[in-house]
């Protein structure tokens, strides 16, 4: 009997294939991945892989950029109270300091 472990490849030469899980299944390959196979835009699994996480990077940074702009937005916050008077949040709260309360 011999001491030495085998294993057999199944997958080519590349050696690097992504799979998931069916419940109770066989493996498969994620769909993502085989669309980008099927639609010949990657060559193999770790370029279609290549793929997805530039995909998730680009739309990552639109996504911090996009919520960037909306909070440096120059739109400044006003207080209005049951008078209708309108008070700047900064004067509201310099008002709050000193122990008045602009709102009633």
């Amino acid at each position: 009997m011999s001491d030495e472990i085998q294993f057999e490849e199944e997958y080519g030469d590349s050696g690097f294939h992504i799979r998931s899980r069916k419940l109770l299944g066989e493996p498969t390959t994620p769909t993502m991945i085989n669309f980008l196979l099927q639609k010949k835009i990657a060559k193999d699994e770790k370029q279609a892989m290549v793929i997805l996480v530039i995909v998730i990077i680009v739309f990552l940074s639109l996504s911090i950029f996009i919520i960037n702009r909306s909070i440096n937005n120059n739109e400044e916050l006003i207080i209005v109270n049951k008078y209708g008077q309108e008070i700047p949040f900064d004067d509201y709260i310099d008002m709050l300091n000193r122990g008045v309360e602009p709102i009633l």
